[in-house]
């Protein structure tokens, strides 16, 4: 899974947002999500500042296109020195948070959005030109989102059709930008369909960019995870010899037993490589620590080689839909 801290949204969104330095995929898995909770809690006001060089209008060669940036850098407080309010929960869905100073009322930062591709034609008014002109984007139609992220799309983008439209049954159309994904992001985006939709987690940004980029998007993905069906899911939960092999795909919480023979493969040699996707089950296994059952738990998403001699199985976890 993708995330980072609050700090790194943080530095993320200021570097993407300005589109002055690149921001690779290093960058932005830096940092386990479990930590985001940790950094900020809900309701607290944090001073974040940034520890790089100042970014400011003398290291920027005026040219038309840089005017707007310009000008938003003159009269606005550096997102390094500003306070941010985080009104709600930062979990594994979202963290979003508020600049109280610049935009009190658009949500940035860390965001899951459920939907899926179309393709839309936008009519683009840009800064500096006298005309129209007319842009086929990567459109994503988003079916399930935070409340108050969508109601700021409206409100924010309300009447600019090169960025939101909105199709027959209400629901939100947002541009999203896939020049910069690998092809099996692609591939998962461009397969989705209203009754197969997909997750994307992404970088909600500050809409500095709208009127200058082409196909602009308020959004930076971070990652695209297309929903497995229940029946791609394993209905074996007691893994036995004659399962040698195969590969098991489970939901977060499920429950699985292991049995194999005590002496060929014993209990103490059982691994699960690189690392363990599942827990233990006290009350499930037998308590001799030389003879199976072994009841496991799947606790987070992810995959490992279950192990023990000549004996190897899959292990899938998935998330809970």
């Amino acid at each position: 899974m993708h995330t980072k801290t609050i700090n790194r949204i943080l530095l993320d969104m200021y570097l993407i947002g300005y589109a002055l330095t690149s921001c690779n995929n290093s960058s932005i898995t830096s940092t386990p999500k479990n930590e985001i909770a940790n950094t900020i809690t809900p309701t607290s006001v944090s001073t974040l500042t940034y520890p790089g060089p100042t970014l400011t209008t003398e290291n920027l060669t005026p040219t038309p296109t840089l005017y707007p940036i310009i000008e938003y850098l003159q009269n606005e407080t550096p997102y390094y020195e500003r306070t941010y309010r985080l009104p709600g929960a930062c979990d594994e869905g979202q963290c979003l948070f508020y600049d109280n100073q610049s935009n009190p009322s658009y949500p940035i930062g860390y965001a899951t959005l459920y939907g899926y591709y179309v393709p839309v034609d936008r009519i683009t008014r840009r800064i500096g030109s006298t005309g129209a002109e007319k842009e086929s984007c990567d459109g994503f139609v988003i079916i399930h989102g935070a409340p108050d992220l969508l109601k700021a799309y409206e409100s924010t983008f309300f009447g600019d059709d090169a960025v939101l439209s909105k199709i027959p049954d209400g629901n939100l159309v947002i541009n999203i930008p896939l020049y910069n994904q690998d092809e099996a992001t692609k591939e998962i985006i461009y397969s989705s369909t209203s009754d197969h939709p997909v997750r994307l987690s992404v970088i909600n940004l500050p809409p500095i960019y709208r009127g200058i980029a082409p196909c602009f998007s308020p959004v930076h993905i971070i990652s695209a995870y297309k929903p497995i069906s229940r029946s791609e899911l394993s209905n074996t939960y007691l893994i036995a010899e004659a399962d040698n092999g195969k590969t098991f795909t489970y939901n977060v919480t499920t429950r699985f037993m292991v049995t194999l023979d005590d002496k060929k493969h014993p209990k103490s040699k059982l691994t699960c490589e690189p690392e363990p996707i599942f827990g233990w089950i006290s009350n499930g296994s037998n308590p001799d620590p030389e003879r199976y059952p072994e009841q496991f738990e799947i606790a987070r998403t992810g995959k490992c080689i279950l192990t023990n001699g000549d004996f190897q199985v899959t292990i899938i976890g998935v998330p809970l839909e």
